[in-house]
């Protein structure tokens, strides 16, 4: 039993370890992200949206992994089933327990970053739109007749037809 509970914390470690490089690069895109954004440059932005979105699935099976092996190691130290990585860290020796509490300690600072970069890059996004919606805003401004209605040949001659938005008269 001594030596499964030491093969699932070793495991435990490597899965965190790998965990830990995939938010690494998940910052790394978000910075790429608010680097093209500042840019204003859609083709960074591009790349790094779908670089971030092909490594969301290999993420998504480590934090299963992880998931799977907390709850495992949990039942071995007769923790409830909900036990947190916190919990099962204070039941390591304390070689294992350091090792660990730093991967940990590494996880919230990167989620943190992200968090912010995150937040950072969608008002950007947010202030980017409003700036597009109100260029388009004048944009039609300039384009309709002072009457109201666009016609490709300039203002409706037509008053039978109310509403009419466009005059398809040759």
């Amino acid at each position: 039993m001594a030596q499964d509970r030491h093969f699932f914390i070793e495991e435990l470690q490597s899965i965190l370890t790998h965990e830990a490089g995939g938010y690494r690069q998940l910052v790394a895109l978000a910075q790429r992200e608010h680097e093209a954004l500042r840019q204003e440059n859609l083709v960074q932005l591009s790349a790094a949206v779908q670089d971030k979105e092909s490594l969301l699935p290999q993420l998504k099976k480590w934090e299963a992994a992880r998931e799977q092996l907390v709850t495992r190691l949990a039942g071995e130290f007769h923790l409830p089933a909900s036990a947190t990585l916190s919990d099962l860290i204070d039941r390591l020796d304390e070689a294992m327990a350091r090792k660990l509490s730093a991967l940990r300690q590494e996880f919230v600072t990167l989620l943190e970053q992200l968090l912010r970069l995150n937040q950072t890059n969608q008002m950007m996004l947010q202030a980017g739109l409003v700036r597009v919606d109100a260029t388009f805003g004048y944009l039609a401004s300039l384009a309709a007749p002072s009457n109201g209605h666009y016609t490709p040949r300039g203002a409706s001659q037509s008053q039978s037809s109310a509403g009419q938005m466009l005059n398809w008269e040759a």
